[in-house]
């Protein structure tokens, strides 16, 4: 049975080098930011397989967040994945090329505020699944906010959740 898991995970923080100022888990959990939270944070690392689409959608949303574009590159599917930055479209892209577009847009961007709206797993063969996020910004050398939705696409293989597909909206 394949249900939606909707999360609200909304992280809040300061300038650069600042840690979240506060987190709320999935529905029902509470954790601090200073302790559970951040042991959570590092086991949903992009670097290590991911086990659910939850964690995997997690650490997707603590990659953009940091503006880590390598950690969110290593995750990339390597046949390719397909990405829309902010009503541009690209044809399938190898991981490399993707991460290179992502790291062009994210650097004028400001980190701003992000969080998980909804995770769903669509099952299949390959299974799949995507995230929905929200992401709250301002582009350099403006004052005027930003509000983007991201979708985020993944299908399991051997290795975890990968990514298939990037959209900012």
């Amino acid at each position: 049975m394949s249900a939606p898991w909707v999360v609200a995970l909304v992280l809040a923080w300061g300038g650069a080098g600042e840690a979240p100022s506060s987190a709320v888990a999935p529905i029902g959990v509470r954790t601090a930011v200073g302790g559970a939270f951040r042991h959570q944070a590092a086991a949903a690392s992009f670097g290590t397989r991911q086990a659910t689409l939850e964690g995997a959608a997690t650490a997707f949303l603590e990659a953009w967040r940091e503006g880590d574009v390598d950690r969110i590159a290593e995750r990339m599917s390597a046949s390719g994945i397909r990405l829309h930055l902010g009503g541009v479209g690209y044809p399938v892209l190898a991981p490399r090329q993707a991460r290179a577009e992502l790291a062009h847009f994210r650097a004028s961007r400001s980190p701003g505020v992000i969080r998980v709206e909804r995770v769903d797993d669509l099952g299949g063969s390959p299974r799949t699944g995507f995230a929905e996020l929200r992401w709250e910004t301002v582009i350099d050398r403006t004052s005027e906010p930003l509000a983007h939705t991201i979708f985020v696409s993944f299908a399991l293989d051997e290795d975890g959740w990968r990514i298939t597909e990037i959209r900012v909206l």
